[in-house]
């Protein structure tokens, strides 16, 4: 049967003994967990140091916030693992019965209060008695101290020290780290500012629905590219390039209409100064409008020579109209056509539409130039988002060094008085002694010394060009003007690096030159020792024959008495057109300076361009 024992205030008392027990329990089991929390903590923190040494990924604060957020995750885990644990009453009796040497009073006895064991009244009284007894006299303090295992603290402390030795130490990736911040940071920011030319595009109401429409497509198709996560800086400045030149483009047209307007309106003014007054002459500057109104007032007083004198006044503005504004053109030659056959008020009717008409077109031709205002600032805009993305700290090593370069090579061109030596400059900064076949194809070799400068050197052999002229052919070697201008340049843009080999033979630097006037052997083995063949590259047929022309190339036949031999002599067997690309190269990097010069390649690649054919100038 069920026992029923009636000692309500045991059981509470023995409940609250149980849950003061299982509070010591979980505090220390909390100083257990908490060095471990913390070390797990740390260690996501040094993990996160020691990856950040070996590639790029994070800076000290971003470390540092990494750490901090990993120490109160695992803090937080450790402790609500601890405190929410669920334990059933029972089952931690049970728990403390065996820690407390209690030998299952507790769990017996709430058992006995449950009625999950069957006795007598008098044995199951006794029973809780004794178990509140015995409860009420536990210190738990004595069977569950607070154990601080210093070993485990130990450990978090080596860890601590080695987390601030990581952190103090420089990390050679926080330049990378940061210059890659700064690259992300300017194509947001160069998105952001395409993102509001976007919708000051879509709220102009002077363009026409095409013009919109494709701008918006153009800086739409920008945003996009700029907005992808993993995009480059090359393709970030190809993005803004295309924006700038749609915009640029735009805003000219809009400005030739503009100027196309005004030259309109100011030829029919000078046009309709011919139209005789009958009252005062119109002031100087008075707009076509203002003579029409005048000439329409005073029309009634006008004799019949004058007004054959004013109909042809409207007819000479109206060709001056008729290209930008036909309706007014075709009102006012109907206004002459009426005043000719004495309709004085059609002719009225008929000049007060056109002055209407051309209203309307000085305020359309006033709000064109501020849209082409607005546009060309938008595109200076977006030119300079692309300029600072070009210009981060990531990108110095290539296009704004590259830019430096091209500078001082500039600035050594201009000295010696040739635009193409400008370009040269650009490309490589500045080059020194090229072959024969070079300056034939029109890429002088520069001098980059001062002193050999000075000296009128201009290192090469015949073939080459002045030293700084940039022009094809054969060069003054000792030239004094070319002299001075290959000192100026060596001491602007430094020593260059030769921009080529001369075929079947070993070219010479002649910008660096040892004070015995010998110049080492050019080498362009990766090893820095020896030569080697330079890579066949296909040319077309064209570049054999320049003029287009078809041209029959025939073998003369060997007249000597030499045998004949059989066997496979040739070195290209299947007929391809094909020399090694140290002979082409100067040709294609003329072409190259000749886009650069005039402005075929957009704004943001040139110094791509550049650093490409430094690259594979043969001797690099």
């Amino acid at each position: 049967m069920t026992v029923t024992v009636e000692t309500p205030q045991a059981e509470r008392t023995l409940h609250s003994a149980i849950r003061r027990w299982d509070r010591r329990l979980r505090l220390t089991q909390s100083v257990i967990w908490l060095p471990r929390a913390v070390a797990a903590g740390l260690g996501v923190g040094v993990g996160a140091a020691v990856v950040s040494r070996l590639r790029p990924w994070l800076l000290l604060p971003d470390i540092l916030l990494v750490t901090a957020i990993a120490l109160l995750i695992a803090l937080l885990v450790a402790l609500l693992a601890v405190w929410l644990y669920p334990r059933p009453t029972l089952a931690a009796a049970r728990r403390f019965d065996q820690l407390f040497g209690l030998r299952e009073r507790t769990s017996a006895a709430l058992e006995l209060l449950a009625g999950s064991i069957r006795t007598n009244d008098e044995i199951a009284r006794l029973q809780v008695e004794d178990a509140v007894t015995t409860a009420t006299q536990v210190r738990p303090r004595d069977h569950l101290p607070l154990l601080w295992r210093w070993r485990e603290w130990a450990g978090v402390a080596a860890l601590i020290l080695l987390l601030v030795v990581l952190l103090l130490l420089p990390n050679p990736q926080s330049d990378v780290v940061t210059a890659a911040d700064a690259q992300a940071e300017a194509i947001e920011e160069a998105a952001d500012a395409v993102r509001e030319i976007t919708r000051d595009v879509a709220a102009d109401p002077t363009l026409t629905e095409e013009e919109r429409e494709q701008l918006l497509e153009t800086l739409q198709a920008s945003i996009d590219v700029l907005e992808q996560p993993d995009v480059t800086p090359e393709e970030a400045f190809a993005a803004l390039s295309d924006a700038e030149a749609a915009l640029q483009d735009q805003g000219e047209q809009m400005q030739q209409q503009a100027e196309a307007g005004r030259g309109a309106l100011a030829a029919a003014a000078e046009a309709l100064r011919d139209l005789p007054s009958v009252g005062e002459e119109p002031p100087e500057g008075a707009t076509p409008s203002d003579m029409i109104g005048q000439a329409s007032a005073e029309m009634g007083q006008m004799d019949a020579e004058q007004q054959q004198q004013a109909a042809d006044a409207l007819d000479a503005a109206a060709d001056a109209l008729e290209a930008t504004n036909p309706a007014a053109a075709e009102a006012l030659r109907n206004a002459a056509e009426a005043m000719r056959n004495g309709d004085m008020q059609t002719a009225q009717q008929q000049l007060q539409e056109a002055q209407e008409q051309i209203e309307q077109q000085q305020q359309q031709n006033q709000n064109t130039q501020e849209s082409a205002q607005s546009i060309n600032q938008g595109a200076q805009q977006v030119g300079q988002a692309g300029a600072q993305v070009s210009q981060q700290p990531g990108q110095q090593g290539g296009s704004q060094q590259s830019g430096q370069q091209g500078s001082s090579g500039q600035q050594s061109g201009q000295q010696s008085g040739n635009p193409s030596g400008n370009q040269s400059g650009q490309q490589s900064g500045q080059q020194s002694g090229q072959s024969d076949q070079q300056g034939q194809q029109g890429n002088t070799g520069q001098s980059g010394q001062g002193q050999q400068g000075s000296e009128g050197q201009s290192g090469g052999g015949e073939g080459e060009g002045q030293s700084g002229a940039g022009e094809g052919g054969e060069g003054e070697s000792g030239s004094s003007q070319s002299g001075a201008s290959t000192s100026q340049q060596g001491s602007s843009g430094g020593t260059g690096s030769g921009a080529g080999d001369a075929p079947g033979g070993d070219s010479q630097p002649g910008g660096s030159q040892s004070s015995g006037g010998q110049q080492p052997p050019q080498t362009n083995n990766p090893d820095g020792t020896g030569t080697r063949d330079y890579e066949p590259v296909y040319v077309p047929p064209s570049r054999l024959n320049p003029t287009g022309e078809e041209t029959e190339i025939t073998l003369e036949p060997d007249a000597s008495d030499l045998p004949v031999q059989e066997g496979e002599f040739a070195q290209n067997p299947e007929g391809q057109s094909v020399v090694p690309y140290n002979q082409v190269f100067g040709s294609y990097q003329q072409s190259a300076n000749d886009a650069l010069e005039n402005s075929y390649v957009p704004m943001g690649m040139e110094d791509v361009v550049r650093d490409y054919f430094t690259s594979i100038e043969p001797g690099n």
